[in-house]
């Protein structure tokens, strides 16, 4: 079962950032390309932000899986 849905990308989390801010932050950080959310699936945007945050909290390793197409 998905976390995140595609229809709460513009809802406000607690620290008042919507899903999508917090999406675009991370690949511009991470210098990764914008993903095309609006194709994406739920499962796969949940899978999608759980490896944003995984990045986040463990720092951008240079390889191969790092760089995998969304």
């Amino acid at each position: 079962m998905a976390l995140y849905s595609k229809h709460d990308l513009d809802e406000p989390g607690n620290d008042g950032q919507t899903l999508r801010q917090h999406i675009r932050s991370s690949e511009s950080r991470f210098g990764l390309e914008r993903t095309n959310l609006g194709s994406m699936t739920d499962e796969k945007l949940t899978i999608y932000v759980e490896w944003l945050d995984h990045l986040d909290k463990t720092g951008w390793h240079d390889g191969l899986e790092d760089r995998r197409s969304w």
